[in-house]
């Protein structure tokens, strides 16, 4: 028995309306994560420059991010060798 018109129209107005959604969602995510790289560009250089202002009693921190690597202005207090992670991951 063949589908019926009603049937065959109703799928694809199903399958339009679907993929015009997810079109709509992957846009938006892909957008989302491109802005993240500038974002983490300006966040970078503003912990250098600040780190440059009190360079006698911070450190600039380098650790690997979602977008790149993230750099942050630490504190020399909370740098003592018995608070630094010594595990960095099964790849190292």
């Amino acid at each position: 028995m063949a589908p019926s018109g009603a049937c065959i129209s109703l799928c694809y107005y199903c399958i339009t309306q679907m993929f015009k959604y997810s079109s709509a969602i992957l846009f938006g995510v892909t957008l989302g994560f491109i802005s993240l790289i500038p974002l983490q560009a300006l966040t970078n250089s503003q912990a250098r420059n600040r780190c440059s202002d009190n360079s006698d009693t911070h450190t600039l921190v380098s650790v690997r991010a979602f977008a790149g690597d993230a750099d942050y202005c630490v504190k020399n207090v909370y740098l003592t060798p018995d608070r630094i992670a010594t595990h960095y991951g099964p790849g190292y």
